[in-house]
């Protein structure tokens, strides 16, 4: 009888940077007595094992410690338990790590047969076809170097996806989901299930989260004031998430406690935003992604409890646009920093800051960039129109697709550079533009990589129909080169 027979066997399964843990635990350290394969030259029986492992299914060995590496871990199943656990590792992000002790994702005990049959040439193929579906299913894509890049896509959004977008993204955000009578509401999305195979079929690993919400759309207040009304809501959210094939779900109320959209809104908006964020991990369940946006100033931090918040989700979307448009002054929407003599909360940093401060881990934020613009009509013609008054406040502007076609260096615009603020403007004498470019998106991503959070999001995808935003999105956070 070997050790292997006399062991307690388990698979164990990490999310951590991308990488795949093939693992056998046992009750005691010892050696193996695994089946013999095909031995090359010079190979162990274990190094056999492994390399017929990934040879079987595709997947790149890392090398750590020779090809394996062995600690302790205490199982939650059997809490004073010690157990020896071998790894064997497969690569999906670009750097493999071992986690420490709490990080490993999930551990399935198997009978000492079957942690037998793990080694079985059919076996084999099982165990790890079932561990790239975990991870796949519950993973970012790693065509990011790890890092998130989301887009908010409308019906006409999914429609503009194609095949290079689908590859850059990790995932997408359809917009939106209501509440209708307590319940939610699909019929804003009629042709979704279309839309979601052709998506899907572009690039089976990308997440598809339905949002629920939106400007000016109400219900949420009203919905979460009572337990009965918050798990009816659940229900209806387990329901669509079912039967649509979903892999979660994004609450975009604007705002709780806030009537400035003409929705429904309550003091008690502020704890029951908790409330109805942890009945939707309870419809979604562990293996689904629960997420928020929330708005980009220091109302949204003082009307809800996001350091509670934060421990249910698993990542929060700072709206980092729309920023400074309700003056009459002319300013950025969605830059970086601030600029000097403006304003100084309205910028992502300052947010990036303040969400931090209010109980939201680094590596959960999501900062937000606009794929379309704000504009100011009847600017005072000095300083190229920044910082000037205006007739107007800063209303919706042209898409980033209409600016490149229309606006940018054409029709009487100069594309002018705020080194300040990290952002682009437009001005041709009395109309001023403020937007998002590939320059702007740059030095966000690298924002987003010194400063370790999560990824970048954008609204709204059909918004630049070129893919050239999102290419710039994809290739700064994979690549780290240097904004320009």
């Amino acid at each position: 009888m070997t050790n292997l027979e006399r062991s307690c066997g388990a698979v164990v399964f990490t999310r951590r940077n991308g990488t795949l843990l093939f693992a056998i635990v046992q009750e005691m350290a010892g050696i193996y007595s695994f089946p013999k394969g095909h031995m090359e030259e010079g190979e162990t029986e274990m190094e056999t094992a492994r390399r017929e492992i990934f040879e079987e299914t595709g997947l790149r060995p890392v090398f750590l410690d020779g090809f394996r590496r062995e600690d302790e871990y205490e199982l939650a199943e059997k809490p004073g338990t010690r157990k020896r656990v071998t790894y064997f590792l497969a690569e999906f992000g670009e750097e493999p790590l071992i986690p420490r002790q709490g990080e490993i994702s999930r551990i399935r005990l198997l009978p000492c047969e079957e942690a037998m049959a793990c080694f079985s040439h059919s076996g084999r193929r099982q165990v790890l076809a079932e561990a790239y579906d975990f991870l796949t299913r519950q993973a970012p894509a790693e065509n990011a170097g790890g890092y998130m890049v989301l887009g908010y896509a409308t019906g006409k959004g999914l429609d503009g996806i194609t095949q290079a977008d689908a590859q850059r993204l990790t995932h997408v955000n359809v917009a939106f989901g209501v509440i209708e009578n307590g319940l939610l509401s699909m019929r804003c999305l009629p042709d979704l299930r279309k839309q979601l195979e052709r998506v899907r079929g572009l690039n089976p690993r990308l997440k598809i989260v339905l949002s629920v919400g939106g400007w000016t759309a109400g219900g949420f207040s009203l919905m979460s004031r009572t337990r009965a009304g918050r798990d009816a809501f659940a229900v209806s959210v387990r329901q669509v998430l079912d039967d649509y094939g979903l892999d979660g779900v994004d609450i975009d109320w604007e705002y709780p406690c806030s009537d400035q959209a003409g929705i429904d809104c309550d003091p008690s908006d502020r704890e029951n935003f908790t409330f109805l964020m942890e009945a939707m991990r309870q419809a979604a369940g562990p293996d689904r992604i629960v997420s928020i946006a929330a708005g980009g100033g220091d109302y949204f931090i003082r009307d809800t409890e996001m350091d509670k918040v934060a421990r249910i989700c698993d990542y929060v979307q700072i709206m980092t646009y729309d920023l400074n448009c309700s003056s009459h002054t002319t300013r950025h929407h969605t830059s970086l920093y601030a600029l000097a003599g403006s304003y100084p909360r309205g910028n992502a940093d300052y947010c990036a800051r303040i969400f931090e401060a209010g109980g939201v881990p680094r590596e959960k934020m999501v900062l937000g960039a606009a794929f379309y613009s704000r504009k100011w009509t009847g600017v005072r013609n000095a300083c190229h129109g920044l910082l000037q008054e205006a007739e107007s406040i800063g209303g919706y502007g042209p898409s980033y697709g209409e600016l490149a076609e229309n606006y940018i260096g054409k029709n009487g615009f100069v594309r002018y550079w705020d080194d300040t603020a990290k952002a682009p403007y437009l001005f041709d004498g009395s109309t001023f533009i403020t937007y998002e470019d590939a320059r702007s998106i740059a030095e966000k991503c690298a924002y987003i990589r010194n400063q370790g959070l999560r990824g970048l999001m954008y609204w709204e995808h059909s918004c630049d129909p070129s893919g050239y935003l999102l290419a710039a999105i994809a290739d700064n956070l994979k690549t780290g080169r240097k904004a320009t």
